[in-house]
């Protein structure tokens, strides 16, 4: 994100999106999913919905009435890993809740993530 490059500390970038954002609540660990495209580094946004990793891998962050006029977009995959709760920043998993996506809001640094091309 430009505010993560503007700020040059992860570990400081980090330790605040646990103070400010949503903390999650839920086990020791959690099963969750990241849309992009293959060669994109990977980033702190994920999901706990396959199918919302999907639509990102396919059409990225457009927006969901320009998504019935697009094409998808060629290179996408699907990341999906198990996370431990020490990690994850943020959860916004309530059904409905924050833009209905199941966000989940991770530290990215180490993660191991099975790759499903699309």
């Amino acid at each position: 994100s430009p505010a993560r490059e503007h700020i040059g500390d992860d570990d400081l970038w980090f330790a605040a999106l646990r103070k400010l954002l949503p903390s999650y609540s839920g086990g020791d660990a959690l099963h969750i999913f990241r849309g992009q495209i293959g060669h994109e580094p990977v980033g702190m946004s994920w999901t706990i919905s396959p199918v919302v990793a999907e639509r990102f891998a396919f059409y990225g962050t457009s927006h969901k009435a320009t998504i019935e006029r697009m094409q998808p977009r060629p290179g996408g995959v699907v990341l999906d890993a198990m996370v431990r709760a020490e990690i994850i920043c943020a959860a916004y998993t309530v059904p409905g809740g924050y833009y209905g996506e199941g966000e989940v809001v991770i530290d990215p640094r180490g993660i191991q993530a099975r790759e499903t091309p699309l």
